[in-house]
């Protein structure tokens, strides 16, 4: 026999050996990857989360066993015990009867066959019927049949009928058999429900050996309890990578009780979202399923990683905690980075970007409220923020204000006069702080304060002071309500942003501006936001002299920088330089060489102090001769937080000096603006010229948070890049739907005359009061909390009331001021309290019912019993303690709504907290049960009528109790 000879071209054995050890290295990668499946960080954050939820539920278990009246329970299971011995005795009763029951549920249910069948049969036979008689062909056998199926189908049902009854009755009689059972049972079920809720969860909790074959490797894919999470969130798509897909968070994966109650001490990520009354909840108005989690965090709302999610830190530490557990980095080349927890407030403008103040989003507020009064809109358009009043003061007639060596000094260096100067510096920062660049800077400063008092008009005070009191001066600036807005160093505990702070106003005004303007503001300026205060000539003189003894020493004795009028070798001076600069780009250097030899000095001055002011963008905040439409100098913000990183100039900072973030180059910019200037190469009039304003760390996070908020809401074409950009559907928007923008322009007069410095308006603002808190001062004596105004007072008064304001708390120091509003703004501000709540504007009736008989008499004794004129002026009766009078219940028929005033009676403190005013009728009890049977309500009407009556002349002023006169005391209220 020949031998076989192997012709193959491999070697079968070599190649089998390579088989073996590659099947057993994909083997091993096939278990390595199931492996990993099964551990991956979201899988063993379910599995802890079951753990954590199981031992809570326990204890909540132990804590409902404990509320269990274990006494009750016993006697309960005693009685159900019994009645189960009981019904032993009636086993033969009950088995007749439940035999019964089944017979007669089979005859039911043959009988209503029949009768199914038997009514089909008429439906079809009434059919033809009909049709016969249709064609005028009636079939009168076709009619006998019909009938007979009707008398077949009455039958039938008067059977089901008298069955029914049978059924009714034979389930009463098992009832009433075992009632004591089944009650007994229903009470258990009742006392033990929360507990069984709680055990049946346990078990659902419990890692059985169920719950480990659903969930085993290379089984999971059937039906698995470990799973990812996720909302579909239609109604908020998003772009992804050049397409516009739906928008699918699933941070709810590892984020397992986010919405869930009970879960606030946990560590990350197991701990319940902050305000689950507002956010997150079913019943909040930011539910999980129609908000989801990225429109708000930003992120990659699809990944379940941690790294891949795109997570940013707040600060660095945390981000190095991040990185040895997590190995994190800076997250590159995503769409959507997170944004750090800190600044998530700014993403509440996506929806509420057209509203005034957003409610619970203090960090905003005060970003936005800074972006306003420290002139930020001034220089960068901002939507929603445009056409504000300036945040600085007028310039058109400042040589009647200012000396010219304290504008000089001033602008110079704000902060030397004041620290809490809202001014910005332009000079001295660290791309001009150089010797060549402080000597163009004071040649710019020389030419500005030049042209500013070239082109102001004139002005003389019309008023000097009289000899004032310092410490009265003190007294009235403290308690007639000008720390509401002005800051000053020995009276406000805070320093408002509203106005200037006034710690160093002497060294800046003299006495005779100062008295003419807090008399009468107007008078320099007629479109000035400062009120009258309607101060008397003795208590404007207490307060400038209070003002003028508030000097900056050190600061006066300065001198302005002079600036450099050497001559160079070609014989031009610095600021000559500066304009050949400004003409050489149109004229080239020997045509401008030859324009700045044609100008005089005055000439150069105004030339440069022109293009000086522009450069720096001044009109921004000032109003000044010639630059009325001047726009703002910087780039637009609208949209600035979903620019692309990459266009974002870091000029040559580096990564571990300034992160290479929106956040990092905002916090950078807003900590020293001009630092990335730094190793550039550029010319003096085009560096950077964004001011300084030495925001401390608080303020620049909120800053921070108001521009990150500011992202364009619906991208078509172009990608973005870091940042969160979302398509936000109009319904979602706030503040632009049904009496939305009337309620936003009222918020917008509010917050330009800064009501909220004295009073609380929706929960916010009313420092003063805050400031009473801390002096301990009673806050009944605080301006009062607007809360529910526009239920409160009549339009008609309302209105009357702000064109001419005069005093209604006699006792109170401090004083609403007098402003001057266009009725534009008076019918906004009436508008907003009304429609706010609800009320029936603009015309709605004002009326009372009339009290007569026995009613006007028990009325009466009722006002005289609870003494309401021991406090409230009446008429020409003043209470003998002016210090804690109450509003003149004359004026209730003219000032109050009616329904108002029983709501207010039934529990004052309700709708205007810490008020003096006592609720006599707390808890709907009577006070005075001799009067109308006792019944509260009716005596708050029957009082409320009464008051009405009252002030209409339609009842006595005699009448209303007694109350002591006292002539000193009403002149003095007149006085006030």
């Amino acid at each position: 026999m020949a031998d076989f000879k192997d012709e193959r071209a491999y070697d079968s054995n070599q190649l089998t050996k390579v088989f073996l050890w590659s099947s057993l290295a994909l083997l091993v990668c096939v278990m390595w990857m199931a492996w990993k499946d099964y551990h991956r960080p979201w899988k063993d954050y379910q599995r802890k989360f079951m753990q954590l939820e199981r031992s809570r539920t326990q204890e909540k278990m132990g804590e409902v066993r404990g509320e269990i009246d274990m006494a009750q329970y016993n006697q309960l299971r005693a009685d159900l015990k019994e009645a189960n011995q009981d019904l032993k005795s009636h086993e033969d009763q009950i088995g007749e009867l439940e035999s019964k029951q089944a017979k007669l549920d089979a005859k039911i249910y043959s009988v209503n066959s029949n009768y199914q069948m038997v009514k089909a049969n008429i439906d079809a036979d009434k059919y033809a019927y009909s049709e016969s008689v249709k064609n005028e062909n009636e079939d009168k056998g076709l009619k006998k049949k019909l009938d007979k199926e009707m008398d077949k189908a009455s039958a039938l049902t008067q059977q089901l009928f008298e069955m029914g009854q049978a059924v009714t009755a034979t389930t009463q009689n098992l009832g009433d058999i075992t009632s004591k059972r089944d009650e007994t049972k229903l009470k258990i079920a009742k006392m033990t429900a929360d507990f069984k809720t709680l055990k049946a969860k346990i078990q659902s909790l419990s890692f059985s050996p169920f719950f480990y074959f659903r969930n085993a490797m290379l089984l999971d894919f059937m039906s698995p309890t470990i799973q990812i999470k996720q909302v579909i969130l239609k109604n908020l798509p998003e772009d992804l990578y050049f397409a516009k897909t739906m928008r699918v968070d699933r941070c709810m994966t590892c984020h397992q009780s986010i919405d869930k109650k009970g879960y606030e001490d946990q560590p990350q990520p197991f701990r319940s979202h902050p305000h689950l009354e507002l956010f997150l909840s079913a019943t909040s108005a930011h539910p999980m399923e129609k908000i989801g989690c990225t429109i708000c965090h930003g992120g990659m709302g699809q990944a379940v990683d941690f790294n891949t999610a795109a997570h940013v830190p707040n600060d660095e530490a945390t981000g190095k905690k991040w990185h040895h557990k997590y190995g994190w980095t800076q997250p590159e080349a995503v769409q959507s980075m997170m944004l750090p927890l800190k600044y998530t407030e700014g993403s509440c403008l996506k929806c509420h970007g057209t509203q005034e103040q957003v409610n619970h989003a203090d960090k905003l507020n005060r970003g936005r409220e800074l972006m306003v009064t420290r002139g930020c809109v001034g220089c960068h358009k901002v939507k929603n923020l445009e056409a504000l009043t300036k945040a600085g003061p007028e310039l058109l007639r400042i040589k009647g204000k200012l000396k010219k060596e304290f504008v000089e000094k001033w602008v110079w260096s704000p902060k030397s006069f004041n620290p809490r100067a809202k001014m910005p510096s332009f000079f001295q920062q660290s791309n001009n702080s150089d010797d060549e660049s402080l000597a163009k800077t004071k040649a710019e400063l020389h030419a500005i304060v030049g042209y500013l008092y070239e082109h102001s008009g004139d002005y003389t005070p019309n008023e000097a002071p009289g000899a004032g009191s310092i410490a009265n001066g003190k007294k009235l600036f403290k308690e007639t309500g000008c720390m509401a807005c002005h800051g000053i160093d020995d009276v406000t505990s805070h320093h408002p942003d509203f106005a200037p702070d006034l710690s160093t106003v002497g060294s800046k005004l003299s006495s005779a501006f100062v008295y003419t303007w807090i008399k009468n503001p107007q008078h320099f300026n007629p479109d000035t936001r400062m009120p009258s205060l309607r101060l008397s000539n003795q208590e404007a003189s207490d307060i400038t002299a209070y003002l003028m003894s508030k000097r900056n020493k050190d600061f006066e004795q300065m001198n302005p920088p002079e600036p450099d009028v050497t001559l160079d070798k070609d014989g031009l001076t610095v600021g000559d330089r500066l304009i050949v600069d400004y003409l050489k780009p149109q004229s080239g250097i020997d045509g401008a060489k030859t324009k700045l030899a044609q100008m005089d000095d005055h000439a150069k001055e105004q030339f440069l102090g022109e293009k000086s002011l522009e450069k720096y963008g001044c009109s921004g905040c000032h109003m000044i001769q010639k630059f009325e439409g001047a726009q703002g100098i910087g780039t637009e913000l609208t949209t600035w937080g979903t620019k692309r990183v990459s266009q974002i100039d870091f000029g040559f900072t580096n990564e571990e000096e300034i992160p290479h973030t929106h956040e990092g180059f905002l916090n950078a910019k807003l900590e020293n603006p001009r630092q990335f200037d730094k190793d550039k190469v550029v010319d003096f009039k085009d560096k950077l010229k964004m001011p300084n304003f030495y925001l401390n760390d608080e303020d620049r996070d909120a800053v921070i948070t108001a521009v990150l908020g500011l992202t364009q809401n619906y991208v078509s074409d172009e990608m973005t890049d870091g940042m969160h950009a979302a398509y936000v559907p109009d319904d979602m928007m706030a503040g632009i739907h049904g009496n939305g923008p009337l309620l936003e322009k009222g918020r917008r007069v509010i917050a330009n005359y800064n009501c909220r410095g004295c009073h609380l308006i929706e929960d916010q603002g009313g420092k003063i009061r805050e400031m009473y808190q801390k002096d301990g001062i009673d806050l009944s004596l605080a301006p009062p909390n607007l809360r529910k105004e526009g239920a409160k007072v009549q339009i008609n008064w309302f209105h009357d009331f702000l064109l001419n304001v005069h005093p209604i708390r006699p006792w109170l120091h401090i004083r609403m001021p007098s402003f001057h509003w266009t009725d534009e703004q008076i019918s906004d501000v009436i508008n907003y309290f009304n429609f706010k709540e609800d009320q029936v504007y603009p015309f709605k009736s004002v009326k009372a019912d009339k009290l007569s008989g026995e009613d006007l008499v028990q009325t009466k004794a009722m006002f005289a019993k609870l003494q309401c004129a021991k406090c409230h002026i009446v008429g020409s009766k003043i209470p003998a303690d002016l210090s804690s009078a109450a509003p003149d219940l004359l004026k209730v028929h003219e000032r109050l709504k009616p329904e108002w005033v029983v709501e207010w009676l039934k529990n004052p403190n309700d709708l205007m907290p810490d008020t003096r005013m006592p609720g006599f009728w707390a808890d709907n009890i009577s006070p005075v049960p001799q009067y109308f049977h006792g019944d509260s309500a009716k005596q708050r009407e029957a009082l409320r009528n009464y008051l009405f009556a009252l002030g209409g002349g339609e009842a006595s002023a005699s009448d209303s109790g007694d109350a002591p006169a006292a002539s000193k005391n009403q002149k003095k209220a007149k006085k006030h």
